[in-house]
């Protein structure tokens, strides 16, 4: 799994912000974070992405 999937199939983003976001910093070398929101965001999407897998190691 990419990390550019997770950043456009759940937040609609580029691969660059997500990238950014992870690292702490933006595009212009600045402290940037995950709002709250977007937090949730990836806290829920992982988990989803979990729950896909253990589907899949079910089927084997």
């Amino acid at each position: 799994m990419k990390w550019a999937h997770i950043s456009t199939h759940y937040f609609g983003k580029s691969r660059s912000w997500f990238r950014q976001k992870l690292n702490g910093y933006d595009g212009n070398n600045n402290e940037s974070d995950f709002t709250e929101e977007e937090k949730e965001l990836l806290k829920n999407s992982l988990y989803d992405l979990s729950e896909r897998i253990r589907k899949c190691a079910d089927k084997i």
